[in-house]
């Protein structure tokens, strides 16, 4: 398996300098400080445009509306004030227009893909969606109504309770412990009025991040963007955002109560910033501990040798007020305190031994060849433009980004080791049924 890996990524890498040299970051000013990054990428006549609104996420709400913006982008794009939902989604299908919304704890991002000749309508249909909305009250009925089935849905599932377990305990008191659907009691108190409350704090130029990829040029971009920008809210104060928290681990919290026959469980501890200087080295630290693929450490301790769950993974998760070290198993419920042992085993030794040489460049080689496959996608390159702006990243990011990482050594990989992966500083949740 390691063999077949390592031969696909020595002839990715064989490819990585031509590819990362034809991605060249530029800017383009759409006016009131706001600037769109984009990158050229002309071989199909493919558009991507990806718009972040940091501070619109789930942190945002109150516990009288838990849920509103979650609410909110589900609502937003069903329609404007001059066209119902049936006729704007009649409009997108007939121009082949993909416009999609998500949130998480700290944004919410927009995104439009569509055909190049296309562009100036779907920034059209955009702009009045988010700037002009309908909020009818029978699409806010139907959508709340959604919601609520979601989250009941979500309550009959392990790995959805853990999630809220384990968000409550490590941000117990802090907004990031916020529910992400909501509760039922607050989706059913939420109103067009709160709506635009909403859009008219968490929707403005002051907090907007823009990316695109494609087949795109600055001229296009201001030509479409220019509107959007211009008509967004103004909101001298900007939008509140979630103070910065030290999350709290430690321990283990099970909940056996579920008549399901396994366990799912997550484990988190501290951990570390893009913005520290040894993100890189922790990066390529937590890929080799829990990356994904069947060499990393706890698939093999784990799943291959102990054969208690069928996946596992872990890797670094950072919010804007705090950052982590996530992972998650599931396992059957009679085998549960076997497999939190096994885990805390396995962070054990790296914790104590480090990681091999053979390892340390195992992983590099994985690294630095898998990065060019996400600049062929233009949907993968937007994303990581606005990543780069998210994170102080700079526009030269893409041109560094393999020195970064070339620049490692083991040693580097096995300090990082001995910061973060201490399994006492791990908290382990675990929900399902009784063993």
């Amino acid at each position: 398996m390691r063999a077949n890996r390592l031969c696909v990524f020595f002839a990715l890498l064989m490819t990585a300098g031509a590819a990362e040299a034809a991605v060249q970051v530029e800017t383009v000013s759409l006016g009131r400080g706001v600037k769109a990054w984009y990158a050229v990428a002309d071989t199909v006549p493919i558009v991507q445009i990806n718009l972040a609104f940091e501070g619109a996420g789930y942190a945002s709400d109150t516990a009288d509306r838990a849920g509103l913006a979650q609410a909110f982008s589900n609502l937003v794009l069903e329609g404007t004030s001059t066209q119902d939902s049936r006729a704007f989604k009649e409009m997108l299908e007939s121009h082949a227009i993909t416009l999609a919304s998500s949130i998480s704890a700290d944004r919410m991002i927009f995104s439009v893909r569509c055909l190049k000749e296309e562009a100036p309508l779907a920034l059209k249909l955009l702009t009045e969606a988010l700037t002009n909305p309908r909020f009818d009250e029978e699409d806010l009925a139907r959508v709340k109504a959604a919601q609520i089935s979601a989250l009941h849905r979500a309550q009959e599932s392990p790995e959805y309770r853990a999630s809220r377990l384990m968000m409550e305990r490590v941000f117990a008191g802090h907004p990031y412990a916020n529910p992400p659907l909501g509760t039922e009691a607050a989706i059913a108190a939420i109103t067009p009025e709160d709506l635009r409350r909403f859009g008219a704090l968490y929707l403005g130029a002051s907090n907007l991040r823009v990316a695109a990829a494609g087949d795109v040029n600055g001229d296009l971009l201001e030509d479409v963007l220019e509107p959007l920008v211009e008509t967004l809210p103004e909101n001298i104060t900007g939008p509140v955002r979630a103070a910065s928290i030290t999350p709290n681990t430690h321990g283990v919290v099970v909940e056996d109560g579920m008549d399901v026959p396994q366990t799912a469980m997550l484990f988190v501890a501290p951990g570390i910033r893009r913005s520290d200087p040894g993100f890189y080295a922790a990066y390529l630290l937590m890929e080799i501990t829990g990356g994904g693929t069947l060499t990393s450490r706890l698939a093999r301790d784990v799943r291959q040798q102990a054969g208690l769950v069928y996946g596992i993974d872990a890797g670094l998760q950072e919010f804007t007020g705090a950052a982590l070290i996530t992972g998650s198993l599931s396992t059957r419920n009679a085998t549960r305190d076997e497999a939190i042992a096994k885990v805390k085993a396995t962070l054990g030794e790296i914790f104590l031994n480090g990681v091999s040489t053979q390892e340390c460049n195992d992983i590099k080689t994985y690294v630095l060849g898998s990065f060019p496959l996400q600049m062929a996608d233009t949907g993968a390159l937007a994303a990581l433009l606005l990543t780069m702006q998210i994170y102080g990243l700079g526009e030269d990011y893409i041109e560094k980004r393999q020195d970064y990482f070339a620049a490692v050594s083991c040693g580097d990989i096995n300090r990082a080791a001995k910061n973060l992966l201490d399994p006492a500083r791990f908290l382990f949740v675990a929900v399902g049924g009784r063993p």
